[in-house]
């Protein structure tokens, strides 16, 4: 199963304000999401450091981009509607 992937780093409002969103998503109620900082990783704070908060899927071990991304601002309806476009169940 791949795995969705919330980006994030410490002491970030709106990280905070989109977290709290996906985590009372009823669509990931029961999903696997890990919570990455992009502060752990050089490569993720320079690809995606200025974008975050995204939530995006991991396949295959990499982390996908492009449409398979949902960047902030997001909403309920925002988050739905990636769902339903991302492909998240299958390798």
């Amino acid at each position: 199963m791949n795995e969705l992937i919330f980006l994030t780093t410490q002491d970030c409002t709106l990280c905070d304000q989109a977290l709290d969103l996906v985590l009372r998503h009823p669509l990931l109620a029961g999903m696997q999401l890990r919570v990455i900082d992009v502060m752990s990783d050089d490569e993720l704070l320079t690809r995606y450091g200025q974008d975050i908060p995204l939530m995006t899927v991991r396949v295959g071990g990499q982390l996908v981009d492009g449409c398979k991304c949902l960047c902030w601002p997001f909403d309920d309806q925002a988050i739905s509607d990636w769902l339903h476009k991302v492909d998240y169940t299958t390798s």
